[in-house]
């Protein structure tokens, strides 16, 4: 059936839509099993007379392929969830459960959202309350103090505010050039000179490029 509808009312529609066979497109499995005609043609008048009739014959309800009593899976594991699946089921036809409305389920939904963000922050506390306590955080600490890239209070400085800025190479050394004023008599040629220093390279061609910054007295100033 390419739409559902009334077995009475015959109102649905009825056509061949191809399926690919997947986990994600399969809902369940029935037992019941319909012979397809060869020929096409004859979907609207056989296909059509043969699913109203078993609609009509089951009330609507087609029965599932069980995996034991139709499969003879005999396993242990899959009895117990199988029985927590009942379980599971009565409690969701309840009609505290099936008579929710729409905005009874919207703030359920909202409620998981809240739950799982809930449990987010939680972890992110408790790998911060971690670190906290941990050697290599207190030493990292001392460096930045000394740097004076922190104040007493562990509070980030200007400095510190601007080696956060620098997402590329060796911030700390990046902030310490800046800071000791070592590019303010250079100009954009003596600058790009000095910070080409500071990208890694494979190192091949390294004797070219120097002999050509040998060659511009001007670029070998910095260095």
């Amino acid at each position: 059936m390419c739409q559902a509808g009334d077995p009475d009312a015959k109102d649905g529609r009825l056509g061949i839509v191809p399926v690919v066979l997947h986990a994600s497109t399969v809902h369940s499995i029935s037992t019941i099993q319909i012979r397809l005609p060869h020929n096409h043609k004859q979907v609207e008048t056989t296909v059509e007379m043969m699913y109203f009739e078993l609609m009509k014959r089951f009330k609507g309800n087609l029965p599932l392929l069980h995996p034991i009593t139709d499969m003879e899976i005999d396993s242990r594991t899959l009895r117990k969830l199988l029985d927590a699946q009942e379980v599971v089921t009565a409690r969701l036809n309840e009609s505290a459960i099936s008579d929710l409305t729409e905005a009874q389920q919207g703030m359920y939904d909202r409620k998981k959202e809240l739950k799982e963000q809930i449990n987010e922050l939680a972890d992110s506390i408790r790998k911060a309350s971690n670190m906290i306590m941990s050697g290599d955080l207190v030493n990292m600490k001392r460096v930045m103090r000394r740097l004076d890239l922190a104040d007493r209070n562990d509070v980030p400085t200007l400095k510190g505010k601007v080696a956060c800025s620098i997402s590329a190479s060796d911030e700390i050394m990046i902030t310490e050039m800046l800071f000791s004023g070592l590019f303010n008599d250079l100009d954009s040629l003596q600058t790009a000179a000095i910070l080409s220093c500071l990208i890694y390279t494979d190192g091949r061609g390294n004797e070219e490029g120097v002999a050509k910054i040998a060659k511009e007295p001007k670029l070998m100033v910095p260095f």
